[in-house]
């Protein structure tokens, strides 16, 4: 549609008299928008993902496509500059142009070198691998939770849990520390950030979290609880845990590495819509969330923005859990942790 509209905008102004002026511009802004056209096809291919104009234009990509453009289009200035004045001369006058020669080669190699650096820093940020330690003793089989990790693990590039079994307690901490979390009104997730030292973590506990039903989240630090979770009913205790980590695990990354996830205004929310960055204060509103997990548009939008298509595709596909209701994993979850489906 917009490839439509453009050629419509330039047939008409090449047809008006004394319009040739405009010609060099209306080729420069037909292959502009051109290449951004194959670059937004590209990236719909990518990540599966229908993005609106306005998000496009907003994209890493886009930006990357105009920075890599306009050095394009200087370097061919200077070149095609360089080639008009490449007429046979005597030595002399080769020799009285060498001067301004390495100068131009100059100004190409910086511009090169500026628009390289330019597009490396539009480029999607790298998300971290991402802590993974018990807080007291498990109810649940940490063995077979860590199964599920290494799993996903294999899953999946984008990142990576690095698990240690040993079962964090708070004689671990000073003292100063202790006290501090002690006092603090989210004890756990202040124990989290103590273990975190400023690395993306992840608190997994049995113990209450308070107030909060199943999880909090503070930047790049987050605990999981199972306290109010049912595993006699659907989803069960380990698909809970796999949906748990995995949507705790994108909150992590954009508060991290992109200045966070839209969060809902305080209070009680009555009204949702499925999103899995949507606070839901009410249990029973967690299996539906589960079952039928999935990206919402702008939380599709907003993760190609900020970690590129690898990332949606994938985060798309784990935290549908499809992975994880079917064989080998059901099967290797039953005879090798006697956790039948």
């Amino acid at each position: 549609m917009l490839v439509r509209v453009w050629e419509l905008l330039v047939n008409l102004l090449s047809s008006r008299p004394g319009t040739q002026v405009l010609q060099p511009v209306l080729a420069l802004g037909t292959m502009f928008v051109s290449l951004q056209v194959l670059l937004y096809e590209w990236l719909e291919r990518q990540s599966g993902v229908v993005l609106s104009l306005g998000t496009y234009l907003r994209s890493y990509l886009f930006k990357q496509g105009a920075v890599g453009f306009i050095a394009i289009v200087i370097v061919a200035g200077i070149v095609g500059r360089s080639a008009q004045q490449a007429n046979p001369q005597s030595w002399r006058k080769r020799l009285a142009n060498t001067l301004p020669s390495l100068r131009r080669t100059a100004v190409v190699v910086a511009v090169l070198a500026v628009a390289a650096v330019v597009i490396g820093a539009l480029s999607p940020r790298q998300v971290q691998s991402i802590r993974v330690r018990f807080f007291g003793t498990p109810t649940f089989d940490k063995y077979a939770l860590a199964y599920l990790l290494y799993e996903l693990n294999g899953q999946q590039r984008s990142w990576y849990y690095e698990i240690n079994f040993d079962e964090f307690r708070p004689a671990e901490l000073t003292t100063v520390e202790r006290e501090t979390c002690q006092r603090d009104s989210r004890p756990l997730l202040c124990y989290a950030k103590a273990q975190a030292a400023g690395r993306p973590f992840i608190g997994i506990t049995s113990d209450s979290l308070g107030e909060d039903h199943f999880w909090q989240n503070d930047g790049a630090v987050s605990v999981i609880s199972t306290d109010e979770v049912n595993p006699g009913q659907s989803p069960r205790l380990y698909e809970y845990l796999a949906h748990a980590v995995v949507v705790n695990s994108m909150m992590i990354h954009l508060n991290a590495f992109c200045g966070g996830f839209p969060r809902q205004a305080p209070g009680e929310q009555r009204e949702s819509y499925g999103g899995l960055f949507q606070f839901v204060p009410r249990r029973q509103a967690l299996r539906p969330a589960i079952l039928a997990a999935h990206l919402s548009p702008t939380e599709e939008e907003l993760l190609i923005k900020c970690f590129g298509p690898d990332y949606v595709r994938v985060a798309s596909r784990v935290v549908a859990l499809e992975w994880l209701r079917t064989d080998p994993i059901q099967s290797e979850l039953e005879r090798g942790f006697g956790i039948k489906p």
